[in-house]
């Protein structure tokens, strides 16, 4: 049995899905006797260079066709030896498998030298002729420009680009446009009715739509769903061969983003995954979604120029365009694209989707409201301040002494914990810069981003902003010198102030603090003293 895409491959002019411009050109050349020698086909897969490419040998070569139509007859021996691809005068030749030198002689110079067997003319359709190596090119040319009288070239391409321009110049170029989604609906209904097949008119435009202009591929998906045997195909059906994914999904994420619902957008995701959703194309959807909303927001006549939406979506879209700004729509187009890279590495396939999510959504990151009740300071801690740290630094010298003899010291050190001393901060401005805060700290740092998204400040202690986290490892990580540091110094360039850091774990009920100063002491010059400080976790005080 063949495949769809060879059983209705046009046989007739008529019968040919789009390329008007070229239809006509060409039908009117074989009408009129005004052929050119040589032509080429260049455009992308599946949308018909083959076809009228055998329609033109078909025409020519008609023993039934009258002078002044273009139409083969498709009953004459010639017809029918060229529709099973048996004509010897009608040569279709690979470059992709032929690409040198020695088959380009063998295969087209010495044959063109000959007269056709049983026809007017002899075609040569070279398929893929961008492969040929540069001297199969060049052994070309000659034979190009100056071929017998009888001998026709047709030469197809992907990429046009590829070919010299010594070749592209001896001949009459065409190039083909991608199918439009409305003529690949009603080609794919002409052949289901054919076939006696029901099938739901959105599973249709699913197939038009993952075709991407090309009717080929659009058969042959079509071909894939008709082999399950079912005469009536809906949608749930057509899942099993199609990448589930669909637009209703993809507004359904992006209201999510409006409402600025991280909690419910990842679960929708998640849940999205376990019904078996294919990733990559969700990802594309939310892409092409975006894309379709902006050139909307842009001009309404932009949104045309894509596929046809059904009216549901439409509003959908119209919807997104009143409630996205542009700036936005770029942000979510850039995002998407940008993990869309990391899919096939990711060892957890919704990773990259989810970080997608985190990176749009930061607002709702935030530990739940309780907590920032239970961890506001009250008046009282506002004004309490932990006691200096005194350390006597006689039982430690007398063991460092009899390494390091000219070193003294003649009284004890202090080494305190820094504290946030001072006028207090006001809590309503940090609130209000913290965008600003989370921006500043990303020219600073990567990672340290992702995690501050995922916290949120909770209140002040004088001149310490208390930052609250969910997760232990969190916390150690903002605990870290080199991560608090970078904060500390974000905030306070954010604020105009001096700031201090401190985090706690917003699951516990006594929550641990950690406070920092923004402006380290100098070091001092004494190595005796800098290790002393360093046993002791502390720092050098005046």
């Amino acid at each position: 049995m063949s495949t769809l895409y060879r059983k209705y491959r046009p046989k007739l002019w008529s019968e040919v899905v789009g390329q008007n411009h070229i239809k006509l050109t060409l039908q009117r050349e074989i009408e009129t006797g005004r052929l050119a020698h040589a032509f080429l086909f260049s455009g992308s897969r599946g949308i018909g260079k083959t076809t009228l490419a055998r329609l033109v040998a078909k025409s020519v070569n008609c023993i039934k066709r009258t002078p002044d139509t273009s139409e083969p007859c498709g009953e004459c021996d010639s017809c029918r030896e060229i529709t099973e691809g048996h004509s010897i005068d009608v040569l279709e030749i690979d470059a992709a498998s032929h690409t040198g030198v020695d088959n380009v002689r063998e295969s087209i110079i010495d044959s063109a030298r000959f007269l056709p067997t049983k026809n007017k003319f002899k075609v040569f359709i070279i398929d893929e002729v961008h492969m040929l190596s540069t001297g199969a090119f060049n052994a070309l040319l000659k034979t190009l420009e100056e071929p017998p009288a009888y001998v026709i070239f047709i030469l197809a391409t992907t990429e046009l680009q590829k070919l010299p321009e010594t070749i592209i110049s001896r001949c009459q170029r065409f190039d083909f446009k991608k199918v439009n989604i409305e003529d690949i609906v009603k080609r794919l209904r002409t052949i289901a009715d054919e076939e006696k097949i029901k099938i739901d008119k959105k599973v249709l435009e699913q197939i038009a739509y993952r075709s991407e202009g090309g009717l080929r591929d659009a058969e042959g998906l079509l071909g894939q769903i008709f082999s399950m045997g079912v005469k009536e195909i809906t949608e749930k059906e057509a899942s099993l061969v199609l990448p589930r994914s669909d637009f209703s999904a993809v507004a359904k994420i992006l209201e999510f983003i409006t409402q600025k619902n991280l909690k419910d957008a990842l679960i929708f995701l998640n849940n999205l995954v376990e019904e078996g959703v294919d990733l990559i194309k969700l990802t594309e959807d939310i892409i092409e979604l975006s894309r379709l909303i902006l050139l909307t927001k842009l001009s309404n006549e932009l949104g045309k120029l894509s596929f046809a939406v059904d009216e549901k979506l439409l509003k959908e879209i119209m919807k997104f365009a009143k409630i996205f700004s542009v700036p936005q729509l770029m942000k979510i187009i850039e995002t998407f694209l940008e993990q869309k890279r990391h899919l096939r590495a990711s060892h957890v396939p919704q990773l990259p989707l989810e970080m997608a999510l985190v990176t749009l959504i930061p607002e709702t990151l935030s530990p739940i409201a309780i907590v920032e009740a239970t961890f506001t300071p009250s008046q009282q801690q506002v004004q309490s301040e932990p006691a200096p740290i005194h350390v006597t630094s006689k039982p430690v010298l007398s063991e460092l002494e009899t390494k390091k003899e000219e070193k003294k010291i003649e009284k004890p050190i202090e080494v305190t914990a820094s504290e946030p001393t001072g006028a207090p901060l006001s809590f309503d401005k940090i609130k209000e810069k913290w965008d600003h805060f989370l921006k500043k700290v990303q020219e600073y740092n990567h990672s340290l981003p992702l995690i501050l998204r995922m916290s949120q400040p909770v209140g002040v202690r004088g001149r310490a902003v208390q930052i609250c986290v969910k997760y232990a490892f969190h916390q150690d990580k903002l605990s870290e010198l080199k991560m608090r540091s970078l904060a500390e110094k974000a905030m306070t360039e954010v604020l105009g102030e001096t700031a201090f850091i401190e985090v706690v774990l917003g699951d516990d009920k006594a929550p641990v603090i950690v406070q920092i100063a923004t402006e380290p002491v100098a070091p001092s010059t004494d190595t005796l003293v800098n290790d002393l400080a360093a046993a002791f976790g502390g720092q050098v005080v005046g």
